[in-house]
């Protein structure tokens, strides 16, 4: 996977994949030792019990789904770091419009900055650790990251990573001095 120790990629949703066929699996054994005290339930109202349990399945394939559609938008955010080498990553697809904004697409700079900064302004006071990422990119006259904000925040250093493809990463955490 990884060559540098300090690159924190993203993890496989495949545990949980595991973690939700292991509780099927689990719920189907007890359903088995009790099937005789649930046929004489479900027997009571089979219309009711039998949209009860469509519903169920349906839930669970559903959240099946979206666990294995993960699998390719972390593959692509992976690659974002440049550690992951094993061929380009396939075009995200929960995640495409960052990867619009990322490969120069269709926001305009201005507007991407201000929601940063919007961002920036209104949620980072309230997080507790903050990680800023910095991208080789000269952008002429420079862009505050914050813009105004309604007073300093005291931030203590915690970490700084570096990432082949120039990335730099710096964890910081709020300093309750």
């Amino acid at each position: 996977m990884a060559q540098d120790p300090d690159i924190r990629l993203l993890t496989s949703p495949r545990i949980f994949l595991v973690g939700m066929a292991a509780f099927l699996a689990l719920v189907g054994f007890v359903v088995l030792i009790l099937y005789q005290q649930i046929a004489i339930a479900f027997s009571a109202n089979p219309g009711l019990n039998g949209l009860i349990l469509g519903v169920l399945a349906i839930g669970a394939l559903f959240t099946f789904r979206q666990v294995i559609r993960l699998f390719r938008e972390i593959h692509w955010v992976n690659s974002l770091t440049g550690a992951v080498t094993d061929g380009a990553p396939p075009a995200p697809i929960l995640l495409a419009p960052m990867a619009v904004m990322l490969n120069a697409g269709a926001m305009p700079q201005e507007m991407f900055i201000e929601q940063v900064r919007r961002f920036a302004r209104e949620v980072l006071p309230a997080l507790q650790a903050h990680v800023v990422t910095r991208v080789p990119v000269l952008i002429g006259a420079g862009i505050p990251l914050f813009g105004a904000l309604a007073h300093d925040v005291p931030l203590r250093h915690v970490a700084t990573r570096h990432y082949p493809s120039g990335l730099v990463q710096s964890e910081y955490r709020i300093d309750p001095q």
